[in-house]
């Protein structure tokens, strides 16, 4: 199969996945789908060097189980190549259909509310989606139209989005924006426009200056939010109805990440240390850097962002390559693989 029938198949797979929440054997068979069709025949070594690295340091750190966790990453980065060798700007045209159709389903959902097969699933054991999560109280309902959730329904519109507006495609420019509008995800809105500033205010070079760029201005944004905390409050409760602005949530990952990080030592970025995590949950930091940092220490995190130094030198790959990186800050990330199939596709698809 290739990339173009994968990235079809992955991104609707969530929608009709959900249809079988009445069905839970045949649910919980046809969940393994996405992940089982990213192999392919090509090997990346430089991909399978990485993945042997970082999982040799989560085995010193934890129990075995949790490589299961880590596996959509693993196979993103060993079998990368067929990324490579996918025509990225003939995707996007062929697939344009694909985006006027998630946003008018998502307007469906926002006007409408979720079908009652959608609401069973996100009430059922099935889902990974909590419900107090999706339904707050005097809060608008924010969709995710075909995809496993919001940040994946706000990164596809994004991908369309900064690719239309390289091109100074207006009208499709402004079809991807109002997607990321309508998805209603502040963790890509700021991302997207923290990739746009790195990338046509710094200009990298190179992948390494992408980085490094896009680290320093996504801390200016993020340690903003913290600082303007009381602000942003008082915004939040102004407009009670709006999902985007309200603020508690993020204030939430923050402090959710300071509770995890506490009694943390700094030593252990060096040396790993030994702990008893099993379970997702125990991996998890809503945040991709500290995700790298505190289970794979300062060498796993550095040897994880070195494996993207073969991507393509060019405004659009460094766009998706910042978007990548600035989105890391409000989500793990590696651990789904809906929202690592968006990136790896984009980053590395070929552009000429």
């Amino acid at each position: 199969m290739g990339v173009r029938g994968k990235y079809l198949i992955i991104n609707t797979f969530s929608f009709f996945k959900r249809l079988m929440v009445f069905f839970p054997s045949v649910y919980n068979l046809i969940i393994y789908i996405p992940i089982l069709i990213i192999p392919s025949r090509y090997v990346s070594k430089n991909g399978v060097l990485t993945t042997l690295i970082l999982a040799i340091i989560l085995l010193i750190k934890n129990k075995p189980a949790v490589l299961i966790y880590y596996s959509p990453i693993f196979l993103f980065l060993i079998f990368k190549i067929q990324f490579h060798k996918l025509k990225f700007e003939r995707l996007i045209q062929k697939t344009q259909w694909l985006l006027v159709v998630a946003i008018l389903y998502g307007v469906l959902q926002k006007i409408i509310g979720f079908l009652p097969f959608e609401k069973a699933w996100i009430f059922s054991d099935l889902s990974i989606v909590n419900s107090n999560n999706m339904f707050i109280e005097n809060r608008e309902n924010r969709p995710f139209s075909i995809f496993a959730s919001v940040p994946e329904f706000s990164i596809f519109c994004a991908l369309y989005f900064l690719y239309f507006l390289t091109k100074k495609n207006i009208p499709w420019s402004l079809i991807g924006l109002i997607g990321i509008l309508v998805s209603g995800s502040r963790g890509v809105m700021i991302a997207t426009i923290i990739a746009i500033i790195v990338v046509f205010v710094f200009k990298p070079k190179n992948y390494r200056r992408t980085i490094l760029s896009t680290i320093c201005v996504s801390l200016f944004f993020y340690l903003g939010l913290i600082l303007g905390s009381s602000f942003l409050t008082s915004i939040s409760d102004k407009f009670s109805s709006s999902r985007i602005l309200l603020y508690g949530t993020f204030n939430g990952r923050v402090e959710n990440l300071l509770n995890r990080i506490e009694g943390f030592e700094f030593s252990h970025l060096i040396i790993p240390s030994s702990t008893d995590a099993s379970e997702a949950t125990d991996l998890t930091f809503d945040n991709l850097h500290a995700n790298l940092l505190l289970n794979f220490g300062f060498i796993g995190f550095m040897v994880f962002w070195r494996s993207f130094k073969f991507i393509e030198n060019n405004h659009l790959t460094y766009l998706y390559f910042a978007l990548f990186i600035s989105f890391g800050f409000f989500n793990d990330l590696i651990l789904s693989v809906y929202s690592l199939l968006l990136f790896f596709v984009s980053i590395y698809g070929t552009k000429k």
